[in-house]
């Protein structure tokens, strides 16, 4: 075991398994900025507290909120386009055939409620389009901002600055409030910068361009599903996932670069 590698020990036994030493403390507090660069999908905790940690869970929680509103704008428009489907498929739909011993009240009685029907669902589907254009619009807004955002505190990580500086909580805005979305310094981790740089492009609309042939496609008997529109914002929330889960592995690699 690595405990028993050094010495002094970097634990000793105690009636619960292990109690770490002063010297594992020190080790900890040593090794933790190269092991959490290193391994960033690991959650260790600061070796001096919370109060110490290099990115503030505030900032967590304030992009946790843009993300929510985001998920639940989508969550909205999805099913504003569902009742829009359903509402067009209503308001086209053939009248049900009669019987023909029926007498002629009862076939105009039922030719009247269709039409009633197919008026209401024309009804409804215009509500449920003007919804979806409204949602898709509040959403593509929500996302851009959450990356806005995410940008904001990656760049603040990579300077050592405070991601709360400019963080705010997620307001209403209009497309003249949009925010620029400016991709600034890199981290010096291959595999975050290449992540980042690829999403921040798709997002803006200037994706890079493919390296090597591209790839074949290949044949499959499969019967496909009817392609669904794709959300609003999907690319600017990529681009939010991908700076909102690297700024605390940015921070350390900022604090290494300054130590060297």
């Amino acid at each position: 075991m690595l405990i028993d590698r050094h010495m002094p020990l970097l634990a000793e036994p105690c009636p619960d398994g292990y109690r770490i030493t002063d010297r594992g403390r020190d080790f900890y507090r040593n090794q933790h900025a190269a092991h959490t660069a290193a391994y960033p999908t690991v959650t260790t905790p600061h070796p001096d507290g919370a109060d110490a940690e290099p990115w503030p869970a505030r900032a967590d929680e304030l992009l946790g909120q843009h993300r929510t509103l985001y998920q639940a704008l989508v969550k909205a428009w999805s099913a504003a386009h569902d009742m829009h489907l359903a509402a067009e498929s209503e308001a086209s739909a053939e009248p049900p055939a009669s019987a023909a011993v029926l007498p002629a009240a009862v076939t105009e009685q039922a030719a009247a409620v269709h039409e009633l029907w197919q008026e209401t669902g024309r009804q409804r589907a215009k509500l449920a389009h003007a919804h979806v254009t409204d949602l898709a619009e509040r959403a593509e807004r929500a996302a851009r901002v959450y990356a806005a955002a995410a940008l904001g505190v990656y760049h603040a990580a990579l300077t050592k600055a405070d991601p709360l500086a400019g963080l705010q909580p997620p307001t209403e805005v209009d497309a003249w409030d949009e925010p620029p979305l400016t991709l600034r310094g890199e981290t010096g981790i291959h595999a975050i910068d290449a992540t980042v740089k690829k999403l921040h492009a798709a997002a803006v609309g200037a994706p890079l361009k493919r390296r090597g042939p591209a790839p074949k496609r290949r044949r499959t008997a499969i019967t496909r599903r009817p392609e669904q529109p794709p959300r609003p914002g999907a690319a600017h929330v990529s681009r939010a996932h991908a700076a909102a889960a690297s700024p605390a592995t940015a921070q350390e690699a900022a604090v290494r670069s300054g130590e060297s």
